[in-house]
């Protein structure tokens, strides 16, 4: 057994920037940790970070984006990820 490994940084872990594109249900990754995180940190509850993306994500991205008045449709795209006080 090795020494444990470090989770990299979230800044590091930011794909919209990185040119990945979009996060949607299906995903599963570094990415999709970084956003649940950051939805907890909203006070949007996506359940524990697992790098899933999955219903719960879904419905929290939705209510991130209803709060913000960005159109609701549960995906992360450009304009969500660059929304002022999404903390991406």
């Amino acid at each position: 057994m090795g020494p444990p490994r470090e989770r990299p940084m979230a800044c590091a872990a930011a794909p919209l920037s990185a040119g990945r594109g979009v996060l949607r249900r299906g995903e599963k990754g570094e990415a999709v940790w970084v956003l649940r995180m950051r939805l907890a940190g909203r006070g949007c509850a996506a359940g524990a970070p697992d790098g899933w993306y999955g219903n719960a994500t879904e419905q929290a991205v939705r209510a991130a984006q209803r709060e913000l008045g960005l159109a609701v449709d549960g995906v992360v795209g450009p304009r969500t990820a660059k929304a002022p006080d999404f903390d991406w």
